[in-house]
């Protein structure tokens, strides 16, 4: 339709397209564990495939034969590492040197030792939730499994060791903000920080009820607009020295859309300023 407008009447068209992700970001990713109320929704609906093929085979573009062996010849190709892009061709590959970055001590010493009776508290916090709270079953493993972490029958993983940093932090005073596009499931589903009911969708923040006294702890689900949020973020960590403030990219290659940021403040704001917020 958007075509024969503008072919007709020579003139631009506008399409709000509205869509969504029937997927997580990854096949550990599992969107129901954050938004249960909308992905509850999205699982009944036929996907555009189905939707697709419905269409070609009430128009009989398309029988249902034909659509099975389509699908099973794209699904053989990918089982066997065949190209399935005729147009696709290899790239040259680049290589950097690396070797002048070798064997350089970059570590600073600090003295980071921890209280163990401490710990464990703070651990134990940290691995607590409301009873009424229905967390989603893949949450609720990881939570379980900490526990058993922290009781020493299980070697601590990535998610609870993160955890237990921010936690030691907080638990000193030190304020923790945490921002990024689903920085408080984490990118590979590994940090939980938000605990999301699956009855209503409200979220429990276990970092934030460690003590009276501990540092603020904030994690925010922020905007798809890489260079904006970074920004603001280096201009926080800029006015606020006591707080560690980390922007979470996700899967790395998305700090491309704030390079500019990288590029012309964090990297080079103590030579021009004499601050220095990293």
């Amino acid at each position: 339709m958007a075509v024969e407008y503008r072919t007709k009447f020579k003139r631009d068209i506008f399409i709000d397209l509205i869509s969504y992700r029937r997927h997580g970001h990854n096949e550990a990713d599992e969107p129901l564990a954050t938004q249960p109320m909308m992905y509850s929704i999205i699982k009944k609906t036929p996907d555009t495939s189905q939707s697709l093929c419905g269409s070609f085979n009430y128009e009989g573009v398309l029988t249902n034969e034909q659509e099975i062996e389509m699908l099973n010849l794209y699904r053989d190709a990918l089982d066997n590492g065949e190209c399935v892009v005729p147009e696709w061709r290899e790239m040259d590959m680049a290589a950097v040197d690396w070797l002048q970055y070798l064997n350089y001590d970059w570590t600073a010493l600090y003295e980071s030792k921890f209280p163990e009776e401490r710990f464990l508290t703070i651990a134990k916090r940290v691995c607590e939730y409301p009873a009424s709270l229905k967390a989603h079953s893949r949450v609720e493993k990881i939570y379980t499994d900490r526990k058993e972490m922290y009781e020493g029958k299980k070697l601590f993983d990535w998610g609870m060791a993160e955890t237990m940093a921010y936690a030691t932090l907080l638990d000193e005073g030190t304020h923790v903000r945490l921002s990024g596009e689903d920085a408080g499931r984490g990118t590979f589903f590994h940090r939980h920080a938000v605990i999301h009911n699956q009855n209503d969708g409200t979220g429990y923040v276990p970092l934030t009820q460690l003590h009276a006294n501990q540092g603020r702890f904030q994690v925010w689900d922020s905007v798809l607009s890489e260079e904006a949020v970074l920004a603001f973020e280096y201009g926080f960590a800029t006015t606020d020295p006591k707080t560690l403030t980390i922007w979470e990219a996700q899967f790395g290659d998305f700090a491309n859309g704030a390079q500019i940021v990288i590029d012309q403040f964090i990297s080079s704001g103590e030579q021009k300023w004499a601050e220095c917020a990293v």
